[in-house]
């Protein structure tokens, strides 16, 4: 079984660095503090063995320990948003926009957040990958916010213009 549990966190390394792993003496196995009862499902019909969490009070129920492990960190991540003791990516990593200073519209700051967000949504995809961040990831953000911030664009300015011009000569 510790042999299973090594290539399993071997193939899933992300595991292995957010979480705690170790053999009780009782056969079971401890994962951040739980005690959890894994089992070895053999390949079957073409399907490659895995590391299965027995669970219920009879062991009924059996889970492959990734989708276990998913599902821990999913309602770790619900029942504390604002935990930062698992956070994927160091702090230093994450990114600020420092714009707290702007005043913006309602519109535009919900256009602010959207950017700043899809920024973000790179930024972790390059972390994730094991990347260097682009030189001009930030140079792009900006010219996105200028044209979705821009006040007016050139053609409704003209036509504007028309109708002004429209109206002021039909007075």
């Amino acid at each position: 079984m510790n042999q299973h549990l090594q290539s399993f966190l071997s193939v899933n390394p992300h595991v292995q660095r957010r979480h705690n792993f170790f053999r009780r003496p009782e056969g079971t196995f401890q994962l951040d503090g739980e005690r959890v009862q894994l089992e070895w499902q053999a390949p079957q019909d073409g399907n490659p063995g895995e590391l299965m969490v027995v669970e219920g009070s009879d062991g009924s129920m059996r889970t492959s320990l990734l989708d276990y492990i998913q599902h821990v960190e999913a309602l770790a991540t619900t029942s504390n948003p604002l935990s930062r003791e698992k956070a994927p990516f160091p702090r230093d990593k994450l990114i600020s926009f420092n714009d707290g200073h702007e005043a913006y519209s309602r519109l535009d700051a919900m256009k602010v957040a959207k950017e700043q967000a899809l920024v973000r949504e790179k930024v972790a995809g390059y972390l994730q990958a094991g990347k260097a961040l682009p030189d001009d990831l930030m140079d792009k953000y900006r010219k996105s916010l200028r044209k979705k911030l821009a006040p007016v664009s050139i053609r409704k300015l003209r036509e504007q213009g028309t109708q002004h011009q429209l109206h002021d000569v039909g007075t």
